[in-house]
């Protein structure tokens, strides 16, 4: 594996990497953002504390992405053709989701645990997180996706939708 993920153009392989690379910056950058949108919220009045961390957080947060998708569309123009990669990134998106799927009926349910309704909302946005670098690689790169990346992708977001807001 690469040693430096934000190294020179020619270290980046393929559309896995950058994929890669993007959830990895985009957490630690949304880490970042959660501190700053803090700070930055601790000047507004207490009933717009909420308001102003989630705008603030989210404008750090697009702040320190952009940067980080022009330096992989910079490594991507230096290669010769298309480099999806293996299908590595689809397998470990297809098994985070059905190990979530699998934890899910596994576990008891516990209506009233809110530590368990976290715990779960937030595995469920782990694998939207994986699902979305993907996506958002492909953009970045102007790749279509296939048939089998879309029906993941669609599998992903309907079984996210169903577990966490049904009624």
């Amino acid at each position: 594996m690469n040693r430096h993920l934000f190294s020179s153009a020619k270290k980046v392989r393929d559309a896995g990497e950058i994929a890669f690379g993007i959830l990895v910056f985009g957490i630690l950058i949304f880490v970042f953002s959660l501190f700053a949108g803090a700070v930055v919220s601790a000047f507004f009045p207490k009933e717009q504390w909420r308001i102003a961390t989630g705008i603030a957080t989210g404008v750090f947060w697009v702040a320190g992405m952009i940067p980080l998708l022009i330096h992989y569309k910079k490594a991507a123009r230096e290669w010769p053709t298309e480099r999806r990669g293996d299908k590595m990134l689809s397998l470990v998106e297809f098994l985070s989701a059905a190990a979530k799927l699998v934890a899910d009926r596994a576990l008891p349910h516990q209506p009233n645990d809110d530590a368990f309704s976290a715990l779960k909302l937030y595995l469920s946005f782990f694998v939207l997180l994986l699902a979305g670098s993907h996506m958002l690689t492909y953009l970045l790169l102007w790749y279509k996706p296939r048939l089998k990346e879309i029906t993941l992708w669609l599998g992903i977001a309907i079984v996210f939708l169903l577990e966490n807001f049904h009624s």
